[in-house]
């Protein structure tokens, strides 16, 4: 009898311990591969609206660029721009990019258009102006 008591404890316990690792993984989503892709769209959706801003941002020192220089910068290299742009104190400071998965670029030959573009994660691309260019930084 003994013995008996001893063994439904245990399998009281481990029912226990096992009903309590469903509630844990469902309340939490622990192993849940379709919350952990709702997580990675929201920080990807940040992302883009992170680059979004700071494209307007740049765009904005551009336009007052032009308004004072009657050009905008010259160049094909965006962080030239973007030192162009801070040493006229049109912008802040030296903007970063999001993360690696991200790349800034922006050109400008001729003085009289330029294009200020980004390559997000899912390799949408945002663009701003209306030069044509082939190549860039």
């Amino acid at each position: 009898m003994k013995t008996f008591g001893i063994i439904f404890g245990y399998i009281s316990l481990l029912i226990v311990v096992i009903l309590g690792f469903f509630v844990i993984r469902k309340t939490t989503g622990f192993g849940d591969n379709e919350q952990s892709q709702t997580s990675q769209n929201a920080i990807s959706k940040s992302y883009d609206a992170k680059v979004q801003t700071d494209l307007k941002t740049i765009e904005t020192g551009l336009v007052m660029y032009f308004n004072t220089k009657n050009q905008y910068p010259k160049t094909y290299s965006f962080s030239q721009m973007s030192r162009e742009l801070i040493q006229n104190s049109l912008l802040p400071s030296e903007l970063e990019e999001p993360n690696s998965n991200y790349q800034y670029k922006y050109c400008s030959s001729d003085g009289k258009q330029f294009l200020l573009e980004a390559t997000s994660e899912n390799q949408n691309i945002v663009s701003f102006g209306q030069a044509q260019c082939t190549t860039g930084e």
